[in-house]
């Protein structure tokens, strides 16, 4: 697997380490339901729809599979390991279950159901992933291109990360990197 994969992969551990303890397990999954409610502070039917759609992103996202194991936990390497041995044996699929977890994330975030985040939605969305730095949030809003309303669409910020996390765009690649180390990401 090339270098490019696995610096891919641990960008997506990075990412999904919600409580950055070098762990990915079921406090990630629950701490970030917790940062979506506090941040959209969403109704009781919308809170519901939330929790699903979290849910479906997280078993998704670390588990690429509708048969999650929330006993097991995932350090970095274990975390590429299973990235690289999903990818090996149908990259195809693989890249588009992460990219419907991603979509299932954002969603989350997309209170309003527009399909579409205003710079600050956007904002909020990253908040509640735990990614607070201004010029992080800003350089992604960037990076994703606005629409010709100004806003970002669900697609093409679920496009984003999914490459991101599982393309094969070299320039993209060193592009993303590039922007992700100039705030300390990298």
């Amino acid at each position: 697997m090339t270098t490019m994969m696995n610096e891919k992969w641990t960008i997506a551990f990075k990412l999904v380490d919600f409580n950055k303890d070098g762990v990915v397990n079921v406090k990630d999954r629950d701490d970030c339901l917790q940062s979506f409610i506090n941040v959209f502070k969403p109704g009781s039917g919308r809170k519901q729809e939330m929790e699903s759609q979290l849910n479906e992103f997280w078993d998704k996202i670390v588990y690429l599979t509708d048969d999650p194991d929330w006993n097991k936990s995932f350090n970095i390497d274990e975390f590429i390991a299973s990235r690289r041995e999903a990818y090996t044996k149908d990259s195809a699929k693989t890249v588009s279950v992460v990219r419907e977890a991603l979509k299932q994330l954002i969603s989350a975030g997309d209170v309003g159901a527009s399909g579409s985040f205003s710079f600050e939605q956007f904002k909020n969305l990253h908040e509640a992933f735990n990614l607070k730095d201004d010029n992080l949030v800003k350089g992604i809003y960037s990076m994703v291109g606005s629409e010709g309303d100004g806003k970002c669409s669900v697609d093409s910020i679920a496009g984003f990360y999914t490459e991101l996390a599982m393309g094969n765009d070299e320039g993209k690649h060193e592009q993303y990197k590039a922007a992700l180390a100039s705030v300390g990401f990298m």
